[in-house]
C-alpha cells in the first residue's frame, strides 16, 4: 500500500496516499487516551553551582587564567593547561613501579 512510484500501477496516487496516512494517523491518535496526567517539569535546583564561589576573588582568578591564555581567546590549550597544573602542583604523576628494568 504505497505510492505508484514504489508499488507500481496498483499503488496510490500521492494525494490518495497522504489521505490514507492521515486516516490511519487519525485512527491511531483517537485511540490514545492518557490515564495519568503528564509529569510537571520543574526547574532543577541550581544552588549547588554557586556553593564555594562566594569567597573566590574572580578578578584574580581571571588574571591567573590569562597568564596561560596566550592568544587571549578565553581558551587554554592542552600544553598550557599542563604547564598550569604542574606549576600549581596538582598535575597527576605516573605511578612508579617496582619492576626491574629490562637489560
Amino acid at each position: 500500500q504505497g505510492t505508484r512510484d514504489m508499488a507500481g500501477p496498483t499503488g496510490f496516487t500521492t494525494e490518495a496516499f497522504i489521505d490514507k496516512v492521515a486516516w490511519r494517523l487519525g485512527r491511531y491518535l483517537s485511540d490514545q487516551v492518557e490515564n495519568e496526567l503528564p509529569p510537571v517539569l520543574e526547574e532543577p535546583d541550581r544552588s549547588y553551582v554557586r556553593k564555594g564561589f562566594d569567597n573566590i576573588d574572580m578578578a584574580k582568578l581571571h588574571s591567573e587564567f590569562d597568564k596561560y591564555d596566550k592568544e587571549g581567546t578565553g581558551r587554554v590549550g592542552f600544553k598550557d593547561f599542563t604547564k598550569m597544573l604542574v606549576k600549581m602542583g596538582i598535575a597527576p604523576e605516573k605511578k612508579s613501579t617496582d619492576k626491574e628494568p629490562d637489560v
